[in-house]
């Protein structure tokens, strides 16, 4: 493909000229409060974030900068700082103190940590060992930053500080180009880390509003971040791609801190929402959810949300991470809303969520329950990709020209994803029967 953009830098300050007002994302900041920001709005706090981190902590490109943070507002304004100056963002699971974040911090080569105020008492420690031992880099409490909360005396507080920041980057350095790196992620296991250039997040994220043909008058849902004994890391870059593909086609994205059923349903009711990008436990809560309420002669969709309700509501995305078919046919008999299988596990593993969005029904239908098996995508531009079975022979396309995985991949992260190299990843599903191998 080709990219127009020279980074993402780029593509934001178009949108934010082309479509000022229009709303970009809208997040639940507490149980009952949401808040909006118009793509001009979000520029200018992306922007305010971005001097601060150059003028007064110094960042200049290709260094990184921890995200230790679940406020999906705040991580997306701090990615995108991060992105304008040319910085390499380093967001790391919240839930991970102790020597899981020692070690991660010792890979990360960042100069600023950026803590939410509630995990400081937890990560303090880890961050200060990480500036102690690193001869590069003396400890100073100015290395870590303080976000949220009531302002600590020890550590520069952002929101405190980032109020008097212009709303236009000034900064004399270059313009990162598309071979700059953007993000530095950790993989399952967290012991594995992994540069993600401005090119690789532009591919996928075109590669994603493409495929489910997102355009500007699309809603979308993303529900932030999900708490799972090995899905944070993968889970935040699949957030991150669907971020860039919503920024890509201009349409607006909802990230939501928490999941119930009954709210899930009014906010697609209430929000008309297009695409809900959800988790395989979600879709098991909503299941649960309609049998109960059809035992107790209840909308299948909590009280006051009707089918006529929800027409707008295009399909479901859900990757194929603890996802089986016998979930999925479950959902199918309860829900009368097509699920579509398999984005990526990372932000470009070389496939994203294809499942033919325009698919029949019926059509739709006979394949998860005549098929038995779980549509994985299909290879991006830029990208080679082979099917293969175990002793290596090519798989063939699906009926509707997506590549399948055969078998049922109950837990992909317990078998695969291993890395073999700097370019190539594996993936066997857990009777060993296939794998997808990928060089970028």
């Amino acid at each position: 493909m080709t990219i127009p953009f020279r980074n993402i830098r780029q593509l934001l300050s178009l949108q934010a000229k082309v479509a000022p007002d229009k709303v970009f994302l809208k997040t639940r900041v507490s149980q009952d409060k949401w808040e909006e920001l118009t793509y001009a709005e979000f520029n200018a706090r992306a922007h305010q974030a971005a001097n601060l981190l150059h003028t007064d902590f110094d960042v200049q490109a290709g260094d990184g900068v921890t995200i230790i943070d679940d406020e999906p507002a705040d991580v997306m304004v701090l990615l995108m700082a991060c992105w304008l100056i040319g910085a390499v963002a380093v967001p790391l699971s919240a839930e991970e103190p102790g020597e899981v974040a020692t070690h991660q911090l010792s890979h990360t080569d960042a100069k600023v940590c950026l803590i939410r105020q509630r995990y400081l008492p937890d990560w303090q420690n880890a961050v200060q060992s990480h500036w102690d031992e690193n001869v590069r880099h003396i400890w100073q409490a100015s290395a870590i930053v303080q976000l949220g909360g009531p302002a600590d005396v020890r550590f520069p507080h952002f929101h405190t500080l980032v109020r008097s920041q212009p709303n236009t980057l000034l900064s004399d350095g270059a313009e990162p180009d598309l071979s700059s790196p953007a993000l530095f992620i950790p993989n399952n296991s967290a012991t594995i880390f992994s540069k993600v250039s401005h090119l690789q997040l532009l591919i996928a994220g075109d590669a994603f509003a493409s495929t489910q043909a997102i355009s500007g008058n699309h809603r979308l849902l993303r529900y932030w971040p999900v708490p799972d004994q090995f899905q944070p890391y993968y889970s935040a870059a699949q957030a991150i791609n669907i971020f860039i593909a919503t920024l890509l086609s201009g349409a607006s994205l909802m990230l939501n801190w928490r999941f119930k059923p009954d709210e899930f349903w009014r906010a697609v009711a209430g929000q008309r929402l297009h695409i809900a990008c959800l988790e395989a436990g979600h879709l098991a809560q909503l299941v649960e959810f309609a049998q109960q309420q059809r035992a107790f002669g209840h909308p299948i969709y909590g009280t006051g949300v009707y089918q006529q309700d929800i027409k707008h509501l295009r399909h479901m995305l859900c990757s194929s991470n603890g996802l089986t078919s016998t979930l999925l046919q479950a959902v199918l008999s309860e829900l009368p809303i097509s699920v579509l299988v398999g984005y990526s596990r990372g932000v470009t593993a070389g496939f994203s969520c294809l499942f033919p969005w325009n698919v029949s029904w019926p059509e739709y239908r006979h394949w998860m329950f005549e098929h038995d098996g779980l549509c994985v995508g299909c290879p991006l531009d830029g990208y080679e990709i082979a099917i293969m079975d175990k002793d290596g022979s090519l798989l063939t396309a699906g009926e509707q020209g997506e590549l399948c995985l055969r078998g049922n991949i109950a837990n992909p992260a317990d078998d695969g994803w291993l890395h073999t190299g700097e370019s190539a990843y594996y993936l066997t599903d857990q009777h060993n029967r296939s794998f997808v191998y990928l060089v970028t």
